[in-house]
């Protein structure tokens, strides 16, 4: 069994060179069914099964986020590809999101005008408000506690997927710190 304490940025790089063939869509949709067929064929067996539960994590992220966005606002500082910043508040869809500045005009950019590291910027934030409205002891509370965790590993995944394994690390580390009983988790789809 592997120690989640061996984890790092050393230890994950070992391990991707078959990964570098992952589709890794810039607008973060998953909908080039030959590209993700053409990956999957050329893994061997053995990894196949990990890979596809994987792949079923990273791309159910964007429209996880979407609808998250739908039910309440980001607002926050935004980093584009471009190298610029923005503020205000981010409501989104499948296709685009809107950014309004306090003073402005809104803008409505892709998501292929973010990196990996706004995208994970933005789960970060709603599983942040998760463990807040949801932190406590009761069965239930405990329940919507060990979710919120798991959002840190499905973002971790995310900088995974993406080769961004500091990252990976960092949300890892938020995740368990958050509820240790994530740890399994962790261990099954970041360290197989």
């Amino acid at each position: 069994d592997i120690d989640i304490g061996e984890l790092s940025v050393e230890w994950l790089k070992k391990r991707r060179d078959l990964c570098a063939k992952r589709p890794r869509p810039a607008d973060f949709s998953f909908s080039d069914n030959s590209a993700i067929t053409e990956y999957l064929n050329s893994l061997p067996k053995e990894m196949l099964e990990i890979e596809k539960a994987r792949l079923i994590q990273v791309s159910n992220l964007k429209n996880y986020l979407c609808s998250s966005l739908m039910r309440m606002q980001y607002s926050g500082e935004i980093a584009l590809k471009s190298g610029a910043k923005m503020s205000g508040t981010v409501m989104g869809n499948n296709n685009f999101f809107t950014i309004r500045p306090q003073n402005g005009q809104h803008q409505r950019l892709n998501w292929a005008d973010i990196d990996v590291k706004q995208m994970a910027k933005f789960l970060e934030y709603f599983a942040n408000m998760r463990l807040k409205a949801f932190g406590g002891e009761t069965s239930k509370e405990s329940e919507k506690q060990y979710e919120g965790a798991m959002d840190f590993i499905r973002i971790a995944l995310l900088c995974d997927w993406y080769g961004d394994y500091d990252q990976t690390i960092e949300y890892v580390k938020k995740g368990i710190s958050a509820d240790s009983r994530v740890t399994s988790e962790a261990k099954k789809y970041i360290m197989y």
